[in-house]
C-alpha cells in the first residue's frame, strides 16, 4: 500500500473520520492498529518484526530505572537492535565481501548466505527506538509506561516506511494530547499532501523514466545524456524523498500530529556541510546524536575531529545500502566535509562568492549522486569520465542530450513549469519572502497537474527510500 495507490487514499480516509469520530482516549489504539494494518500490507510478517523490535525497546527502556548495570543494558539492547538489521540488510553484503577477500588471498570457500526479504522501512523504525532507549539512558527523557501508546508511536503509519525519524517522545507527547480538528489545520494538511504527490508523481516518476533509461544502457548513452542524467537524477531523488516526507508530514496533520521538517532548501546550501544541515534533517541529527557526539564530535583533536567525520559518514553510507558504492559515496560526503573545514579560512562572505559556492557545492552534491545512483563504482566511474565526450561540438552534444530525453515540447515544457515552480518556492522560503497561495491559483496548479499526470502520467514507481 503506497502513499500513491487509491488504496492508500481509502485507507487515509475511513482512518481519518474514524479517528475524529471516537473518543479521544481511543484513538492510540486507532492508530496502533493503522499502523500494523498498513505495514502487514506489504507483508505480515514484517509486521511480526515490528512487534518484536517494539517490545524489546519497551523493557529495555523500563529496565533502565531497575538495571544495576545499566550501560551493559544498552549495548546489549544496540546489539540486538543492529543484529536485526544486520541480519535482514547486510548478511548478503558481508558475505560477499568475505568471499571476494578469500578469492584475494588464492581460496575458494564459499559462505551459505540466508535469502531474507528486507522488511521495508526496518531501518527507520530501528534508529527511532535505538534513540528512544539512548535518550532514556542519558536521563534526557522517562520511560513510557503504556505499551499501548508507546507501540503506536513506532508504528505510526505516515512515518513508518521512510521516516522522518520521529523522535518517540515527541509523538508520544502529542499523541497524549487531546486536540481539535479545524479547517485550517485540514487546509494546511492538504496543501502539504498535494506538494507531496506533485513533487513525487508529476516531477520525481517523470525523470525517473530517463535517469532509469540512461544508467540502464550507460555506453549507448554518452556524452550529454550522461551529463544530464546526473544533473536530473539530483532533482528526481529530492523530490521523490521530499515529496514523501511532505505527504508524511500533511497525513500526520490531518491527525493532529505535527512532525519535524526533514528538508529545508537542501540545493541552496554553500557547502556540503551546510547541504546535511538541511537535507534529511532526521538522520542528519540521529547520527550526530548518537554517533558524532558520542566519539568526540569537534571537541578533541583536529586529526581525531577528522576521523569522527569519516566514520559517521562512512556509517551514513553504509545505513543506505548494502553495497560499496554507497560506502564510497558516504566516504566522499566526509573528504569533502574536512577539504571545507581545511579551506574554511579561505571563504569570502560577499554575495557574488555565496553565489559561486552554492553553483560549487550543487555540483559537488550532484557528482557524489552518481555514486549513489549507480549500481557499481565502475559504472559511476564511466558516467563522470564519459560526460563530456563529444561537447567540442556544442550543438550536436546538446542535442543528442534532449533526443535521449524522448519527450514531446508540451510535457518538456509542463515538466519545466512543475521543477521551476518548485525550485521558486524554495527560493521564497529561503529568503523568507513567502505569501499565502490564493485558493484560485492552488486550484489552477492542480488542474494542470491532473492535465499532466492522465497525459503523461507514468506508472507510480517505489519511493526511493523504502529500499533503505
Amino acid at each position: 500500500m503506497q502513499f500513491q495507490s487509491t488504496s492508500f487514499i481509502l485507507f487515509l480516509i475511513i482512518m481519518f473520520l474514524l479517528y475524529w469520530k471516537i473518543p479521544f482516549k481511543y484513538r492510540w489504539g486507532l492508530l496502533l492498529a493503522a499502523g500494523y494494518f498498513f505495514y502487514s500490507s506489504w507483508n505480515v510478517h514484517y509486521a511480526l518484526i515490528l512487534l518484536g523490535v517494539t517490545v524489546v525497546a519497551y523493557f529495555a527502556a523500563l529496565g533502565m530505572g531497575r538495571a544495576g548495570n545499566r550501560k551493559f543494558l544498552l549495548w546489549l539492547f544496540v546489539i540486538f537492535e543492529t543484529g536485526v538489521l544486520i541480519l535482514f540488510k547486510y548478511t548478503g553484503f558481508l558475505a560477499e565481501t568475505i568471499e571476494k577477500v578469500f578469492r584475494l588471498s588464492g581460496s575458494s570457500a564459499g559462505f551459505p548466505v540466508l535469502q531474507l526479504l528486507l522488511p521495508v522501512g526496518i531501518s527507520f523504525y530501528i534508529f527511532q527506538t535505538i534513540a528512544y532507549v539512548a535518550d532514556v539512558y542519558h536521563g534526557k527523557i522517562d520511560a513510557e509506561g503504556h505499551f499501548g501508546y508507546f507501540a503506536a508511536s513506532v508504528a505510526f503509519f505516515p512515518v513508518l516506511l521512510a521516516g522522518p525519524i520521529e523522535r518517540v517522545q515527541n509523538l508520544l507527547r502529542q499523541l497524549k494530547e487531546e486536540r481539535e480538528f479545524s479547517e485550517k489545520l485540514g487546509w494546511m494538511a492538504f496543501q502539504r499532501i498535494f506538494a507531496g504527490y506533485m513533487k513525487k508523481v508529476i516531477i520525481a516518476d517523470s525523470l525517473a523514466v530517463f535517469v532509469n533509461r540512461v544508467y540502464g544502457n550507460l555506453e549507448g548513452n554518452t556524452g550529454f545524456p550522461l551529463l544530464l542524467a546526473m544533473a536530473l537524477y539530483s532533482i528526481e531523488i529530492y523530490c521523490d524523498f521530499s515529496g514523501y516526507s511532505d505527504i508524511a508530514i500533511g497525513v500526520a496533520g490531518l491527525f493532529g500530529i505535527e512532525l519535524r521538517a526533514n528538508f529545508e532548501q537542501p540545493y541552496l546550501a554553500d557547502s556540503v556541510r551546510n547541504f546535511w544541515k538541511r537535507w534529511h534533517i532526521s538522520l542528519t541529527s540521529w547520527f550526530r546524536d548518537y554517533i558524532y557526539i558520542p566519539l568526540g564530535g569537534n571537541r578533541v583533536s583536529r586529526a581525531r575531529h577528522y576521523g569522527n567525520i569519516m566514520i559517521t559518514f562512512l556509517l551514513s553510507g553504509l545505513w543506505h545500502g548494502a553495497s560499496w558504492n554507497f560506502v564510497f559515496w558516504g566516504a566522499l560526503h566526509g573528504m569533502l566535509q574536512i577539504l571545507e573545514n581545511t579551506l574554511n579560512k579561505f571563504y569570502r562572505t560577499s554575495r557574488v562568492a555565496a553565489g559561486l559556492r552554492r553553483v560549487c557545492t550543487f555540483i559537488l552534491i550532484s557528482i557524489a549522486w552518481v555514486f549513489f545512483r549507480a549500481d557499481k563504482i565502475t559504472d559511476a566511474w564511466f558516467v563522470l569520465t564519459h560526460c563530456f565526450i563529444g561537447a567540442g561540438e556544442a550543438h550536436d552534444y546538446i542535442m543528442n542530450g534532449f533526443e535521449a530525453l524522448d519527450m514531446s515540447y508540451l510535457q518538456a515544457g509542463l515538466l519545466l513549469f512543475f521543477i521551476i515552480l518548485q525550485a521558486g518556492m524554495d527560493v521564497c522560503i529561503e529568503y523568507k519572502r513567502r505569501r499565502e497561495i490564493t485558493s484560485p491559483v492552488i486550484i489552477g496548479i492542480v488542474v494542470i497537474a491532473l492535465f499532466y499526470f492522465f497525459r503523461y502520467g507514468t506508472d507510480a514507481g517505489t519511493f526511493i527510500y523504502f529500499q533503505f
